[in-house]
């Protein structure tokens, strides 16, 4: 906005502006003898110099006050300078992250200590939208649950930002979390140093990670098999084993999450599973003995607003959960609690059984709506999904009224707690048009009834919307399923009600490319499991003359024995973004390795591999981790690799009394094709000759290291530490 003259202008008029401030009070004072007044003045105009000076380094301490907690006056002030375009006004420890990033220089840095909840929880999405496009994070430190400041138990995080020239272009994070990291508080300096000092050293450091995993409410996130054979003897005879609470092991309870991007969540817990320190769960006593009671209980909003009450950090402790104080329901209302419950699971896990990653996967959206357009089916699944959990949304609205009930709140004390928490979001008023084809909407309905809820519905409070507020709200639908954006979160960042959000979304005709992707990726990795378990071998080649039809061929052949049409194979690229064989060959592999990456410490698990040559493409199929051995590593060099080569050198003598640019290109390819195979070649011979043998047991992390070390997967699964621990494995 400024040339470099005007602002050097600028800062000519501020340096001349602040001198003369000085020399006029140091006049007045002396002509009227007021030395006090001389005082003040210069201290006032030494604090606005101070104030509008630009520094190298800008640190801070912040207060952690909540804006619920502003005074009438700061609120306002805050209010006014740090709400829009950001939202830095939630808590005051944000606004001093937005002051120091605007009093620093153009190369400045910024080092911070405050809570950890802006990583995650809603409300400080627009702060790290504001950090990720204008500054740069140069480390970042975790510190974990502390009582560094005392008898408080606090969840902070150090970090350091800069603007301009950056250091380096990488980020340095740094995890010191006791119950995933480091066992004792008090080697947390030594471990960060530590850290420091490998990362400079660029040596590999376990304590360097990255964050991630959904908020999951009622049902979910049940991703994980533990090895209990023989009654878990392996790992009880673990010395680094620790297995508290044996005796509920395996019982129907209710699990969640300490922490959360929003907040703790509450789940239903099968028989057959068991819990660990950050995916705790609760099992009822004797005298309470109706799950799905309690956990429309903890997940409602009173409960929600007593937690935060106990705990402000947004690690919930076990003792937390057992402070909330009980009071048992009427048996009336209890009942019908317990029927919202239940149908909010059944809906959740439902739902669930579209997705790919899911244990009770068993439906494909693209082949349920097989008779449209591949676009069409899409959107009408969306449609159909959000249905479902409005439902769900509904009567998370009416359960928190009904506990309300039990607690006998007050009017104030009620607004009180949704002044904290927020209305929900089920009872916020409804378009007429919108709750007559909520209603009307059979597909959703015959399979989850309204009728339980019908009489909360059709009582909603009406609304309208003007054309130009519909127009600004669809506008925002492509937002949907971008940075955990469902449902739920859209309707609470807009404050509206999900049947208007379900009506107008359906109306809009929007296609969320982000969440149409993954259908497609999730459609694609079914079909291409479902055909290399087919095949003798599990190996099938994406180039030709290997031996077998490619890929690609036997994706389209898929596709038609699925009852989809070849113009629905043409379309499909719509919503997969890329054409079907450019994406199998260059980003299928690694979409699903992310796809899979479900834990912060675990490795990604694809069940399926691209095994690679090169860039080239002298050699490359993908394999099925259910049927790949050591024979099969045989049959990959013995059978397919040297058909392909054999190919590739008849074509080369084919091509050798052609001299057109064509030809010269083509034997150019050729040329560098075979050095990769040759390359490849000598790669599973060592392989073979390290004794390289894997088993389906030892999981894909331990099979794939040896691959990847040796570049032959398409893909980094593993990250730099976890290939180290997997290629030093002895079990």
């Amino acid at each position: 906005m400024f040339s470099i003259a005007q602002l050097q202008s600028m800062e000519k008029f501020k340096e001349e502006l602040f001198r003369d401030l000085h020399n006029a009070v140091s006049a007045y004072s002396q002509n009227s003898g007021n030395s006090f007044l001389r005082s003040k003045s210069n201290d006032a105009i030494t604090f606005l110099e101070i104030m509008t000076r630009k520094y190298d380094v800008a640190v801070a301490n912040p207060p952690y006050t909540d804006s619920s907690d502003f005074g009438k006056e700061l609120k306002a002030f805050v209010d006014g300078n740090y709400k829009k375009p950001y939202g830095f006004h939630s808590n005051l420890y944000a606004t001093f992250i937005k002051r120091c990033a605007e009093i620093i220089t153009d190369t400045g840095k910024i080092a911070v200590i405050h809570p950890l909840t802006f990583m995650y929880i809603k409300t400080f999405e627009g702060v790290r939208e504001y950090i990720l496009n204008n500054l740069h994070i140069n480390i970042f430190v975790d510190y974990g649950l502390s009582n560094l400041f005392g008898t408080i138990m606090v969840d902070p995080a150090f970090y350091v930002l800069e603007k301009g020239i950056k250091t380096s272009d990488k980020s340095l994070f740094i995890s010191l979390d006791q119950y995933t990291r480091t066992p004792q508080e008090k080697f947390k300096k030594e471990y960060a140093l530590a850290a420091l000092e490998n990362f400079v050293s660029e040596r590999e450091d376990k304590n360097n990670y990255s964050k991630g995993g959904p908020f999951k409410k009622w049902y979910g996130n049940l991703w994980l098999k533990i090895y209990w054979k023989d009654n878990g003897y392996a790992i009880k005879n673990d010395p680094r084993s620790n297995l508290r609470n044996k005796n509920a092991f395996f019982k129907e309870g209710i699990t969640y999450s300490g922490s959360g991007s929003k907040g703790t969540s509450f789940r239903y817990l099968p028989k057959g599973y068991i819990c660990d320190n950050d995916g705790s769960s609760i099992t009822p006593r004797q005298n309470l003995d109706n799950i799905s009671y309690l956990l429309a209980f903890v997940n409602s909003a009173l409960v929600k607003y007593m937690v935060s009450c106990l705990n402000p950090t947004v690690n919930v402790q076990k003792g937390d959960i057992e402070r909330v104080p009980f009071i048992a329901p009427n048996p009336i209302l209890q009942q019908f609690v317990v029927r919202l419950s239940n149908r909010n699971i059944d809906i959740e896990k439902y739902v669930l059984s579209f997705s790919l990653i899911e244990i009770h996967f068993n439906h494909q959206p693209i082949i349920r709506y097989k008779n449209s357009r591949v676009e069409l089916a899409a959107q009408t699944f969306f449609s159909y999904e959000n249905h479902l959990l409005t439902q769900v949304l509904l009567n998370e609205a009416i359960i928190n009224e009904k506990i309300f009930e039990v607690y006998e709140l007050t009017p104030e004390d009620k607004a009180m707690v949704l002044a904290k928490e927020g209305e929900s979001i089920g009872g916020l008023p409804v378009l007429p048009e919108a709750r007559a084809a909520y209603l009307s909407e059979t597909e959703a309905t015959a399979e989850f009834p309204l009728e339980k809820i019908l009489d909360f519905i059709e009582s909603l409070p009406t609304m309208t919307m003007s054309g130009q507020e519909i127009a600004d709200l669809t506008a925002k639908f492509d937002t949907l399923y971008k940075s955990n954006n469902d449902l739920e979160e859209f309707c609470i960042t807009n404050q509206i009600n999900p049947v208007n959000v379900w009506y107008l979304f359906k109306k809009s005709g929007v296609l969320p490319q982000q969440r149409a992707k993954t259908i497609a990726m999730e459609f694609l990795a079914d079909l291409i499991r479902e055909i290399l378990n087919e095949d003798d071998d599990g190996i099938v080649p994406l180039v030709r003359n290997s031996g077998e039809e490619i890929l690609i061929d036997r994706i389209e052949k898929k596709f038609e024995e699925k009852g989809l049409t070849s113009a629905q194979f043409a379309a499909f690229p719509t919503i997969l973004g890329k054409e079907i064989n450019d994406y199998i060959n260059n980003n299928f592999f690694a979409d699903l390795s992310d796809h899979l990456n479900l834990f912060m410490y675990l490795p990604k698990t694809p069940f399926i591999w691209h095994i690679t040559s090169g860039p080239r493409q002298g050699f490359d199929a993908f394999i099925i981790i259910y049927k790949w051995s050591r024979d099969k590593l045989f049959t990959l060099k013995s059978v397919y690799i040297e058909k392909r080569e054999t190919a590739l050198r008849n074509r080369q003598s084919d091509l050798l009394g052609e001299k057109s640019a064509q030809a010269e290109e083509e034997k150019d390819t050729i040329f560098h094709q075979l050095k990769e195979i040759e390359n490849l070649r000598k790669k599973i011979d060592e392989l073979l000759s390290e004794g390289y043998d894997p088993k389906l047991d030892d999981g894909v992390g331990k099979n794939i290291a040896p691959l990847q070390k040796r570049g032959i997967i398409a893909y980094e699964v593993l990250n730099p530490g976890q290939l180290k621990k997997y290629l030093n494995a002895d079990w």
